[in-house]
């Protein structure tokens, strides 16, 4: 049994709730996860595989969040692919490849650099920079989102394959009550539930948050779609 720490933060203010969960990580190869869906990388559309190829080429960049997700559940319709980075240099490194292949800069906040080519976009996450890719999941706000592409393999935990097989989410952390909410309603529409608990949370901390602190945190920007 495993350890988590969950958080909400808002304006300022932390409210914590300390989760128990099955945290062992699970790793196993991208093309055996195709394999066991009876498919193989040529059913993405073209585009998508440039974007996972070069990613896997880049040294210090993970794939992650939503986008592995779809890959892990044969959900091949990917809004948008997450890169997660070792440092700034290591941004900056896949920035100027991205760039050499045809993605154009759209946006750029606090949170990411996205990037676009033929309707598809790539965002690099700007927020934060992790030694290695256990760290990305502890900065997911739900547990299926924790999922990662190191190189070759699909990196996961136990506890977001639990919740992808019962189609249920569990909150992990966010420092964005009202993005996190919209992100229940858009993983709802595929089908994902948030547990009583992750109700529980979200209804406690909301009645703590002030329409004027919601307006502000909405002003600040928003982490990654996907």
């Amino acid at each position: 049994m495993g350890f988590k720490m969950c958080a909400f933060i808002i304006n300022g203010i932390t409210d914590e709730l300390n989760c128990s969960t099955e945290d062992e990580i699970i790793t196993e190869k991208l093309d055996d996860v195709f394999k066991r869906r009876r498919s193989s990388l040529y059913v993405l559309p073209s585009i998508d595989r440039l974007v996972l190829r070069t990613a896997q080429s880049i040294d210090g960049c993970w794939i992650g969040g939503g986008a592995v997700l779809s890959l892990f559940t044969g959900d091949l319709k990917i809004k948008d692919w997450d890169l997660f980075f070792k440092s700034h240099s290591h941004l900056k490194q896949a920035k100027e490849i991205f760039n050499n292949i045809g993605f154009i800069e759209t946006s750029n906040s606090e949170w990411s650099i996205t990037l676009t080519k033929a309707d598809v976009d790539v965002q690099l996450i700007t927020r934060f920079y992790y030694n290695k890719f256990e760290d990305i999941f502890k900065k997911f706000d739900f547990s299926v989102c924790c999922f990662v592409i190191d190189k070759d393999n699909v990196c996961y935990t136990s506890k977001a394959k639990e919740d992808v097989e019962n189609k249920q989410m569990s909150f992990i952390y966010t420092e964005n009550i009202a993005t996190c909410i919209k992100r229940i309603a858009s993983y709802g529409k595929k089908g994902y539930v948030p547990t009583d608990e992750f109700v529980e949370k979200i209804y406690d901390v909301f009645q703590k948050t002030s329409k004027k602190d919601i307006k502000k945190i909405r002003k600040k920007g928003s982490p990654s779609k996907s």
